[in-house]
């Protein structure tokens, strides 16, 4: 009884203790640190609509170029945003099986995206040397 009451003494101090020491932003008060700031983000280049229309392309052609098996569950859990076990129940798969053919569907689409750069670099060769 004492052990348990004093152990929630020792938790509600902890809590506490967190609480009261919570990291708070740091509002920029120097105006050299304000301009560096200001500096670092208009240097961030920022993506155009058009690239990114290119990137989705890009994944769309990556998606239907793997087996039917890997890019189902891809498809399902990073376009339609549904959890590893929401995908399980609608294939009626293991969850380990769809978590193997994710990662999986993954790694050849990272495989096949390098092709593709080593292909359109060799385009640019090709086309320089003419």
């Amino acid at each position: 009884m004492f052990r348990s009451w004093l152990m929630q003494i020792g938790t509600n101090c902890c809590r506490k203790w967190l609480t009261n020491h919570k990291k708070t932003p740091q509002v920029v008060t120097d105006t050299m640190e304000l301009e560096a700031l200001q500096q670092f983000q208009v240097q961030q280049p920022a993506i155009t609509p058009i690239e990114t229309t290119d990137l989705r392309i890009d994944l769309s052609k990556l998606l239907k170029e793997l087996p039917d098996k890997y890019r189902k569950p891809v498809y399902m859990h990073y376009v339609e945003d549904m959890t590893m076990a929401k995908i399980s129940r609608i294939t009626g798969l293991p969850m380990t099986t769809v978590k193997w053919r994710i990662h999986r569907g993954l790694e050849i689409c990272r495989l096949l995206a390098m092709k593709r750069q080593v292909e359109d670099e060799q385009l640019e060769v090709k086309s320089i040397s003419k």
